[in-house]
């Protein structure tokens, strides 16, 4: 069992995308300093979404050109698919991390596609981030279970893990995106 255990503080970005006062461009990197400065060295700082859909994030582009980067500290931002990782790759993103569902119903709700087809998106990405030195880190969420299909089988999460981890990704995170697992589901 691992002795230690690193944090990855997405506030900025999954804290504020469903707020219903935007914050300003100046206020969202006074909070990414501030987290900085408490010793958090992983950070996901924005989301390249469309702004039609999370227009609380709208400003990714303005805060990684003005972000303060410090030693030691990697800055993520968020890709949906191709065209958010384009946009991430025209600034100084650290890292990127891409979401895709265990449940294909959620996966198709929110990505506009079936599961298996985003492990593709995620595999094109990752090819295209190594390239450039970014690091990729792909999330299966609902990993335990779906406000649409309920409970997940293992079986699929397993598939999908499995998938992404032949897609040549640097790291693997599972979610619980509606909050039904327990200790006992996790291990």
């Amino acid at each position: 069992m691992p002795t230690d255990i690193q944090i990855i503080e997405v506030g900025p970005r999954d804290g504020l995308q469903n707020e219903a006062v935007t914050l300003s461009t100046d206020d969202k990197l006074t909070l990414i300093d501030h987290l900085v400065d408490s010793g958090v060295a992983r950070i996901e700082v924005v989301s390249f979404a469309h702004p039609k859909y999370v227009p609380q994030l709208a400003d990714a582009e303005a805060v990684m050109a003005r972000i303060d980067k410090r030693e030691n500290v990697s800055y993520i931002g968020l890709v949906m698919n191709w065209r958010g990782w384009l946009r991430a790759l025209d600034t100084a993103v650290d890292e990127v991390n891409v979401p895709l569902f265990a449940s294909d119903t959620f996966n198709q709700k929110n990505q506009g596609a079936p599961t298996t087809e985003t492990v593709d998106v995620v595999r094109a990405i990752t090819e295209d981030a190594h390239k450039h030195g970014i690091s990729v880190t792909a999330t299966i969420g609902t990993a335990w279970g779906c406000p649409f299909e309920g409970e997940v089988p293992i079986d699929r999460l397993v598939e999908t893990a499995a998938a992404l981890a032949d897609s040549g990704i640097d790291e693997l995170a599972i979610a619980d995106t509606i909050g039904v697992a327990d200790p006992w589901s996790v291990t």
